[in-house]
């Protein structure tokens, strides 16, 4: 058994690891975004905005994913990275005004 955590660690290239979509995948779209966080792990609560003539608005919620604090950082590195390539290419993204 490895006397360190280092030493269980297994370099993975994510260029060449395939994809392959589960019997229950589904794709949804979101534009609402909330989160919890505890000593452990993040949550992420991702909705929809739905706004019916006569009635207030409020938020249809789709999905919630948890992951480790370490997954959530690796994946706000990896969207800066993103939006930052696409902001190069297209231009500034929008914010929202308050």
């Amino acid at each position: 058994m490895p006397d360190k955590l280092d030493d269980l660690k297994v370099p993975i290239d994510a260029n060449t690891v395939s994809r392959t979509k589960s019997a229950d995948f589904h794709s949804v779209y979101v534009n609402n975004a909330n989160f919890a966080v505890s000593f452990f792990d993040i949550r992420f609560m991702f909705g929809h905005l739905v706004m019916d003539p006569g009635e207030p608005p409020r938020i249809e919620d789709k999905v919630a994913i948890s992951m480790s604090l370490e997954h959530a950082k690796a994946l706000h590195m990896a969207l800066d990275r993103v939006l930052s390539n696409y902001e190069r290419d297209h231009g500034p993204i929008r914010e929202k005004s308050d």
